[in-house]
């Protein structure tokens, strides 16, 4: 495959390169029955956008691989993220109506952050 830089800003002013291949010319011509593209440029681009969210959506679904190997529910200096998600979700009012209430009043949940305080402390 032969990259050509241009700078072509003829669409949507972005910058255009220019790109000269050879692909397989059953997949292009599957491809194009796929949608009306207005040309195969713009197949190409839906195409490069399609890998890079793929890429993207690898990288964050690897990013969340550590709470597979460090659950929620395990404890650290902190007290633990399942505590804390639970806590914020009340103060933000974003309660889980199938949970049983564990909080209580108000004055419970200051309990709970002086608690965390507390052990940031130590």
């Amino acid at each position: 495959m032969t990259l050509l830089k241009h700078d072509l800003s003829y669409s949507y002013g972005m910058n255009r390169s220019r790109l000269d291949t050879t692909v397989d010319a059953q997949k292009l011509e599957e491809t194009r029955r796929i949608r009306d593209w207005a040309d195969d440029a713009a197949m190409i681009d839906e195409a490069l956008t399609v890998l890079i969210d793929i890429h993207s959506g690898m990288e964050i679904d690897e990013n969340y691989l550590g709470y597979k190997r460090h659950p929620l529910e395990e404890p650290d200096k902190w007290g633990n993220l399942a505590y804390f998600d639970d806590f914020n979700d009340r103060v933000m009012g974003e309660e889980d109506e199938d949970e049983p209430d564990e909080w209580g009043d108000l004055e419970s949940c200051l309990e709970a952050i002086d608690r965390l305080k507390a052990a940031k402390d130590e």
